[in-house]
């Protein structure tokens, strides 16, 4: 089981060094978008066309958005997993502020170091919210 752990941690940590290499080229450096087919629709893309960061290209007709909520806008495809990260992100957030929680939980653990590896591995715990 811990051979286990460890590899799906060495998995999470390339994960995540993957994505921050992403962070930064979209930060530092031009993008190119090549698609030629909407995403919606899957017609040759004409004018007006909306690109996204995560390379989903759409005609404007195709995403109904109304004049003015043109900068609200996010990729139809990957709103609803970006809901449940940011979803996810608010919980550990709320919970990071709720140390009653906690320490209700560590009172009522049998094991304490257990129990916080679990609120750390849930990503509630940070070294930095507590100091």
């Amino acid at each position: 089981e811990i051979a286990s752990n460890q590899r799906l941690i060495e998995s999470y940590r390339n994960d995540t060094t993957q994505k921050q290499a992403e962070i930064s080229a979209l930060a530092s450096q031009p993008t190119s978008f090549n698609a030629t087919r909407c995403s919606s629709c899957s017609q040759a893309l004409d004018l007006p066309t909306v690109h996204f960061m995560c390379k989903h290209s759409f005609h404007h007709r195709c995403l109904n958005v109304s004049p003015g909520e043109e900068q609200d806008v996010e990729c139809p495809l990957c709103s609803q997993q970006n809901h449940t990260v940011r979803a996810i992100r608010r919980a550990q957030e709320e919970s990071a502020t709720r140390n009653d929680l906690f320490a209700d939980a560590l009172a009522r653990s049998g094991e304490r170091f257990g129990t916080v590896s679990e609120w750390f591995g849930r990503g509630v715990m940070d070294v930095k919210t507590q100091q």
